[in-house]
């Protein structure tokens, strides 16, 4: 209509692109379906695990610990029982429930009958069902304050594991807020790395030899890119057209960073070896890397390499305080996940919260962290903290939203099916950061991956691998990390400025990005041309930053303020500007 910010050949080319994987071509040799273990092996795990499950008593008496060891070092732990589970209700306050099935969906449908025709019988007895296994619990009172503008969607990749924690199937899942499926995509391998590549195409990255893909969720269309790249991080700069990623690291601990043009060619590369990099955010020239082993975030200048600060862990550059006041250097997390870079003066990270060990510190509980930084005073003060009541000892994040909500995920070390609050395999929050609750919670049943006909006694959601440098690897359905996406650009806090002669708001792109994005105000009247325009950048992480725009005298009281953004996603509203309240100073 008033035209839009720059667009990129990628999307272009991606959309006429229509890259189907025939099921044959969809599978690699660490997915179940062409058989990555032998179906002996398979049947000999599963006897032994389901005589040491039998040691949990569904009466809520602790049993002892059972550990077999075989030629895969099988791990079963005693469940916690049902009458010594805490007594956590962390359902929303005045929620409503919404539920939804997931194997109800003709993509899904069409995923397992492909999975039963090439494959085991076990991939469908582990993951198909149980009926209406998504449920959202919402305060909709209050989520209406996120999603007042937008039909807000929820973006991830949700995959099932069996006993031993082979990846069997998995969906890219899109949901509106009620937990209702939008659009589903069966990717060829479980991706990690899911985020926005724009409005309407999801950025993933697969792992093994499953590549690195652009889907159109409104199209169907998928385009494969042209590298290969480990699963755990995979960003997009839209003003450079640059990914950048990870090369694939042994025993799925990588080290080194790297940069790709659309083309395919390497621009960029970092090592930092040990280090098992799990996220990188980009920002102009640096590169802000989450390093879990050594639970910190670095900042690396990519023109020459050099590491300019290190927040957290033992070379820690700052002095942190926690969000309980204790001072150290350190940092009060550990082998962390997804610490991103929101700005100069804030970053977010999922504390797993484990020791070199992989052993919760102090049994504590896995937490959602926001930290304010003063890089001149050396400072960084804990603004945020959430305690998602799992112990996740891999995967999570912590996305600061637009009105100030964090969305993330966890998943607990045992399943209760008995236990409404913990009969989930994995549950995605969305926290009001001023009352520190969860205010929206989305949560996903499967069955026992050892005997999937039992839906009553507690089990395990976790397979014991020393290969893995993480030991205790999940089982049954995941989420590595999960990503929000608008349908149109939008505005908070309009209020009159400057004695009723410019508005004030806050603008939001569908989005989040890597780096600000441009964007382009208006004021309108009576449907005709704008009387007034202003370019500005959308702040890339939705942080609330506020702009201005001037409104000519002849405007009169009531005109329509109008946004758009580099996709052409625009938004408009009505504006009297005699009712709006006068901004704070």
């Amino acid at each position: 209509m008033y035209g839009t910010a720059a667009g990129n050949t990628l999307e272009k080319r991606a959309a006429q692109e229509d890259v189907e994987l025939a099921p044959s071509a969809a599978l690699d040799e660490e997915r179940v379906g062409t058989q990555s273990f032998p179906l002996a092996k398979f049947l000999l795990a599963t006897i032994l695990l389901v005589g040491a499950i039998a040691v949990l008593s569904s009466s809520g008496t602790q049993q002892n610990a059972a550990t077999l060891t075989k030629m895969d070092a099988v791990e079963i732990i005693s469940s916690v029982p049902v009458s010594d589970s805490p007594g956590t209700d962390r359902k929303p306050r005045e929620y409503v429930k919404y539920s939804a099935d997931l194997f109800a969906h003709p993509k899904v449908q069409a995923a397992f009958d492909d999975v039963k025709r090439i494959a085991y019988q076990h991939v469908y007895d582990t993951c198909f069902g149980p009926e209406n296994n998504m449920d959202a619990y919402i305060n909709e009172k209050v989520m209406d304050n996120d999603l007042m503008f937008n039909d807000g969607m929820t973006v991830f990749n949700l995959d099932c594991r069996d006993a031993e924690a082979n990846p069997l199937i998995a969906f890219i899942v899109i949901l509106d807020k009620q937990g209702q499926i939008v659009n589903v995509h069966n990717p060829p391998n479980r991706a990690e790395s899911v985020n926005m590549y724009s409005t309407d195409t999801v950025l993933f990255s697969c792992i093994s030899k499953g590549g690195q893909w652009l889907w159109n969720w409104k199209t169907d269309a998928t385009t494969k890119l042209p590298w290969t790249m480990d699963a755990h991080t995979l960003n997009y700069v839209a003003a450079t057209g640059n990914f950048y990623g990870l090369d694939r690291g042994d025993k799925f601990s990588p080290s080194t960073a790297v940069g790709y043009s659309s083309d395919g060619d390497r621009i960029w590369e970092y090592e930092n070896e040990g280090s098992h990099i799990n996220f990188l955010s980009i920002d102009g020239d640096y590169a802000y890397l989450s390093l879990r082993s050594f639970s910190c975030l670095v900042k690396v200048d990519m023109r020459t390499n050099q590491v300019i600060e290190t927040i957290g862990g033992l070379d820690s550059d700052f002095t942190i305080t926690d969000i309980t006041g204790e001072v150290s250097t350190e940092g009060g997390w550990s082998h962390q996940h997804k610490f991103q870079h929101l700005d100069d003066k804030y970053a977010s990270l999922f504390d797993n919260h484990v020791n070199n060990e992989k052993s919760f510190i102090e049994d504590s509980n896995s937490h959602m962290r926001v930290l304010k930084i003063d890089s001149e005073a050396k400072t960084v003060s804990e603004v945020f903290a959430f305690d998602t009541g799992d112990k996740s000892r891999i995967y999570g994040g912590a996305d600061v939203l637009p009105s100030g909500n964090v969305l993330g995920n966890s998943y607990p070390m045992v399943v209760e099916p008995a236990v409404e609050d913990r009969q989930y395999h994995v549950n995605v929050w969305e926290v009001n950061m001023a009352t520190n609750e969860a205010d929206w919670r989305l949560a996903f049943k499967g069955r026992n991956p050892v005997d999937p006909a039992n839906l009553r006694d507690p089990y395990p959601h976790y397979f014991y691998d020393p290969e893995n440098p993480d030991g205790r690897v999940p089982t049954g359905w995941n989420i590595y990390t999960a990503d929000r996406a608008y349908p149109t650009v939008f505005a908070l806090n309009l209020c009159s400025a400057n004695g009723g002669r410019s508005l004030r708001f806050s603008p939001f792109n569908t989005v989040r990005t890597q780096e600000d994005a441009p964007g382009v105000a208006a004021v309108v009247l009576g449907g005709g041309e704008p009387v007034a325009q202003k370019a500005f950048l959308y702040q890339k992480a939705w942080l609330n930053r506020p702009e201005e725009i001037d409104v000519p005298a002849g405007a009169g009281a009531t005109f329509t303020f109008w946004m758009n953004n580099q996709w052409d996603n625009q938004w408009a509203q009505e504006v009297n500007m005699a009712a709006l309240e006068t901004c704070p100073p």
